[in-house]
């Protein structure tokens, strides 16, 4: 299946033209790089080969996973996102991420993991990518998210902010309520110290708040941008950060992480304040 994925994508790109003349024998380089038994070194070989003269997102993609199965993380990560680069398509984009969220995860980093998980999600809704962020989540202890990791994350965005990255650091909320429960607070702390950093000098922020699916549109909005702003209002009392710095939204229950939530676990996942980088 994922052979004729990437296959068509590959025909599709070889059908759009001369502007893709340096691409005219790709299929075959790609078949032969793609053919069962092929060893992951020889793959590497012919798909290098292949990039130099062509982008292409399958081949980029397939370069990706034979260095993961070399266990050469930089290079496969490198690989998928100049996959995600190469494509105009949010699908493309989206597995390309899924791909490195299932590497970070091999290599016990959750927080990364998620991450590429949301980012993938955020480009196309794919049922696969959305099981999955729900299994790691799950497992996840709900330990603070740093003030340094927060700075990392949110810088990220900036430089890849061109393939559509717009990463987003959650605060939780109980059912039903705006108030910042006692671990919201402590992250929302942590959110401040992570805004006032020199690392991210200069740079605006918004607090977007979410609800969970169940109540009317008008009552999770309103909801959702109290939430927002209770995250907002602790931030500028504790940290001498503008206010125009630092906006705010409600976006009640249309932007659900988990559409299809059954449990408590997965409407408490729904109910949060995004912190993203403008």
């Amino acid at each position: 299946m994922a052979l004729r994925f990437l296959y068509t994508a590959l025909c599709l790109l070889l059908a759009l033209g001369p502007a893709y003349a340096a691409c005219e024998r790709a299929q075959e380089h790609y078949q032969q790089a793609t053919a069962p038994g092929v060893a992951p070194a020889e793959q590497i070989r012919l798909l290098e080969g292949l990039l130099q003269h062509c982008d292409s997102f399958a081949a980029s993609y397939a370069l990706g996973r034979a260095y993961a199965a070399q266990e050469n993380v930089p290079r496969s990560l490198a690989a998928l996102r100049q996959a995600a680069h190469t494509t105009t398509s949010a699908e493309e984009k989206a597995w390309a991420w899924h791909t490195m969220a299932r590497l970070h995860e091999s290599q016990h980093d959750p927080l990364e993991a998620l991450f590429s998980y949301k980012t993938a999600w955020r480009l196309a809704r794919l049922p696969q990518v959305a099981r999955d962020m729900l299994t790691l989540e799950r497992t996840m202890q709900r330990d603070l998210v740093s003030a340094q990791q927060i700075v990392t994350t949110l810088r990220k965005g900036l430089e890849l902010r061109s393939i559509g990255v717009v990463p987003a650091i959650d605060v939780r909320f109980a059912f039903d309520s705006a108030a910042l429960l006692p671990q919201g607070e402590g992250q929302a702390h942590e959110i401040g110290l992570a805004l006032t950093d020199p690392g991210l000098h200069g740079q605006r922020f918004r607090l977007i708040g979410h609800a969970d699916s169940r109540g009317p549109h008008d009552y999770n909005d309103r909801l959702s941008y109290q939430r927002a702003l209770s995250v907002q209002q602790y931030v500028l009392q504790h940290f001498a950060l503008p206010v125009e710095r630092l906006a705010i939204a409600g976006r009640g229950k249309r932007e659900l992480l988990y559409p299809e939530a059954q449990d408590e676990t997965e409407h408490a996942l729904n109910r949060r304040v995004e912190v993203r980088i403008e």
